[in-house]
């Protein structure tokens, strides 16, 4: 696990205030999966292992967006890639 993915758990627990989150690898996209619960509802990001692997080393996506991502998301699922937060996650 790289700085990537730790910059996205510290602004899940942040800005949610969770303390346990579940996380994964999945092959298939290549992304590491955190999910949480909170408020009632599920949430799951996804972020991207060229995001995670690079994190630093290019041009920062504005991290402070994804809590409203999630809210607003109907599934709750967003995904973290190297140049853009998303509503949903993509296989």
């Amino acid at each position: 696990m790289g700085m990537g993915v730790n910059a996205v758990k510290a602004e899940i627990m942040s800005e949610f205030n969770v303390t346990q989150l579940a996380e994964h690898y999945d092959v298939d996209s290549a992304s590491i999966h955190i999910g949480f619960r909170t408020d009632g509802r599920h949430f799951l990001v996804s972020v991207s292992e060229e995001f995670d692997q690079d994190f630093g080393s290019f041009p920062q996506i504005d991290l402070s967006r994804l809590a409203d991502i999630l809210r607003a998301s109907k599934d709750g699922k967003a995904t973290v890639t190297r140049s853009a937060i998303y509503s949903g996650i993509s296989n």
